[in-house]
């Protein structure tokens, strides 16, 4: 269960559904449910990986009949799939939403990639998160990933030659100029699931409490997101120009959850550009 408590010392609880991993979606493909559908290609790139038994180059390299042929550009708000792992010969996935572009330095050398969750990821069996549509195979590496009263956040480094760009899928660039939200503001999300949302109220600060975690002052908004938009960028509109906020982590019946950027900056290193 995921709750909020107030400063205040009234104890105002609200209770947060996390069903299915918080946000997460999760799905189970067999070669007979995929078949047909670019899931299929999940599937093959998931047991190339461990036919490799821990090659990261062949891995990497793993697409569709082993060939790799490259992916599109990524997008904010953009669904990705996390495998869990095999079970009774069924493949058991979860899908989160890609947060912001973003880099990390390892020992002095740049790493481009992006910002999700970390709860969702954290399950991962392997080390890799594969894209659902608009292209086949792995498109990048999980890096760092945190759950805990530090953050829940993770920064996967991309690979293949994949980009994550700017814009979301309906266009809208969003400014790596992160703009510090102020309760009453106005803010928009694109969600993996949800599509987008604008125009929607910050009605305050919560120490958000749940599976043994507690991250303090959680923005909360009124009820914005969707099972599957866990990870989605949350940004506010300032004139022509739409500055990042932090993503998506949890929602009830009414309200949603925001991890800012500058605890995920903190916690895991990552910075928007």
């Amino acid at each position: 269960m995921f709750s909020l408590w107030g400063k205040q010392k009234a104890a105002l609880l609200i209770v947060f559904s996390m069903i299915a991993g918080l946000l997460c979606h999760y799905s189970s493909l067999t070669d007979r449910d995929a078949k047909g559908s670019r899931s299929v290609d999940l599937l093959r790139n998931w047991y190339k990986v461990y036919q490799t038994e821990g090659n990261p180059i062949a891995a990497d390299a793993a697409g569709p009949g082993g060939e790799y042929s490259g992916c599109d550009s990524l997008n904010p708000g953009s669904q990705i799939w996390v495998i869990k792992g095999v079970k009774n010969r069924r493949m058991v996935a979860c899908r989160v939403s890609i947060g912001y572009r973003a880099y990390k330095v390892f020992n002095g050398v740049r790493a481009n990639g992006f910002v999700t969750v970390g709860h969702g990821v954290r399950e991962a069996r392997d080390s890799y998160v594969y894209r659902t549509s608009g292209g086949s195979g792995i498109i990048g590496r999980i890096e760092v990933c945190k759950y805990s009263n530090q953050a829940d956040a993770s920064f996967i480094s991309l690979l293949n030659q994949n980009t994550v760009t700017q814009k979301t899928p309906n266009g809208i660039s969003i400014s790596s100029n992160v703009y510090k939200v102020k309760n009453h503001d106005r803010v928009c999300m694109y969600g993996g699931v949800s599509g987008y949302i604008p125009n929607v109220e910050v009605c305050g600060f919560e120490d958000a409490e749940y599976d043994g975690i507690t991250l303090k002052d959680t923005i909360v908004t009124e009820l914005m997101s969707v099972k599957g938009d866990s990870g989605s960028p949350v940004f506010y509109k300032s004139g022509s120009t739409y500055r990042l906020v932090g993503i998506v982590v949890a929602d009830n019946d009414i309200s949603t959850a925001i991890e800012p950027e500058s605890r995920i900056r903190s916690a895991i290193g990552a910075i928007p550009y």
